[in-house]
């Protein structure tokens, strides 16, 4: 997957079900929202949804995966950070 359209960012609010927004893109074009599950086995799950749900959804839908995706990222993050450091010494 393209990590530049995974990264995103979350206000302490990110477990409302408005969601947060993200750099992943859904169907329709727009930046997907994380939300959570509120009911039911996969209740308090965080998942990526369309921005335009309930009124105008696309069906996207992918779930946040677990430790390993989220430190992944980090160290992709990290890894930018320290490239734009190096670029910036030169």
């Amino acid at each position: 997957m393209d990590r530049a359209k995974q990264r995103g960012s979350c206000n302490s609010g990110s477990s409302s079900s408005m969601g947060c927004l993200s750099n992943l893109k859904c169907k329709c074009g727009t930046d997907a929202v994380v939300r959570t599950v509120k009911n039911g086995p996969n209740s308090r799950m965080k998942f990526y949804g369309c921005h335009s749900w309930p009124d105008a959804d696309c069906g996207f839908f992918k779930w946040i995966g677990g430790v390993r995706e989220i430190e992944d990222e980090l160290r992709f993050q990290l890894f930018e950070k320290e490239t734009t450091i190096a670029e910036l010494e030169m």
